[in-house]
């Protein structure tokens, strides 16, 4: 999720949590909130592809989580805060960072350092604007009338799970209707809309429900372009972030490039933010991906 609504939802749960008022306690639970976004740094100092693979990393596991809590606590006693079960709020306030980020198509690598698999429920867009507006109204409303803290606390976890019910819903009705495997990912202003893509051998084929029937055909990697992402380091880390992988060739300049991109993040009119570019000469391989040029000798 986006960070404001990490920290709406932080002061959300700091009704429930606390008893503590006042305007530090409230920028305190919802920076503890935002905190394992810290990991975002890894773009300013690495590669795109080292931001790939730390970002919703470590920070944003069970194990890292709970470190994470335990270096808050400690500052929080260096600055002389005091509260009840402070490490107990701030680990629950991470934990409802990683649930939110959970439900997202990107997901997070929730199981470090055990497993680096990415758990993504695919049910809330990066930035849900219905539950923003809805988590800024409940609290403010819990300030006034104390018998709401409670519902606005349930509120946090109950619409995540409440769109993750629909998208479930109907991926199954969709499979049952079709006769084969399709998925349903958030899109923007998910639960009202849906991207529902469905795949065959060479192709995949995506529209988004209620706004028309046309289907918007994206060709798969070739098992060759498959091949290539295995020959260096940070292509490997690209193909293991890749889940619906697709490839645009281009000509510029009288040479064919490939643009790689995810369906996870394509969205009609606007770049995605994970584009892998590659051209390929003679026994060369050059790539791009941001700023970020490299190339390396293949075979």
């Amino acid at each position: 999720m986006d960070p404001i609504t990490h920290f709406i939802s932080g002061i959300v749960a700091k009704n429930y949590l606390t008893k503590k008022e006042g305007i530090f306690t409230t920028i305190i639970y919802g920076s503890v909130t935002m905190s394992p976004d810290i990991d975002n740094f890894v773009g300013t100092f690495g590669t795109p592809f080292t931001y790939i693979l730390h970002h919703r990393g470590f920070t944003h596991s069970f194990i890292g989580g709970f470190l994470l809590a335990i270096i808050l606590f400690l500052i929080s006693k260096m600055i002389k805060y005091e509260d009840k079960n402070v490490l107990r709020n701030f680990y629950i306030l991470i934990l409802i960072h990683i649930f939110l980020d959970i439900m997202t198509s990107y997901g997070t690598q929730i199981l470090l350092p055990f497993s680096n698999s990415r758990i993504a429920l695919d049910s809330m867009f990066i930035i849900d604007p219905i539950y923003l507006i809805l988590l800024v109204i409940l609290y403010f409303t819990a300030k006034k009338y104390k018998k709401l803290i409670f519902l606005s606390w349930l509120f946090i976890f109950i619409y995540p799970t409440f769109n993750f019910f629909i998208k479930s819903t109907y991926e199954m009705i969709l499979a049952i209707r079709e006769n084969k495997k399709i998925y349903v990912t958030a899109a923007p202003l998910s639960p009202l809309f849906w991207k529902v893509i469905r795949e065959d051998e060479k192709n995949y084929y995506v529209n988004v429900t209620f706004l028309d029937g046309d289907l918007t055909e994206y060709k798969k990697l070739s098992p060759e372009t498959l091949i290539l992402l295995e020959k260096d380091n940070n292509l490997k880390i690209f193909k293991w972030f890749l889940r619906f992988p697709y490839g645009e060739e281009k000509i510029i300049n009288g040479e064919k490039y490939l643009y790689i991109r995810d369906l996870r993040f394509s969205i009609l009119g606007r770049e995605s933010p994970f584009t892998l570019r590659l051209i390929k000469k003679d026994n060369t391989l050059n790539y791009k991906m941001g700023n970020f040029n490299s190339s390396i000798t293949i075979d």
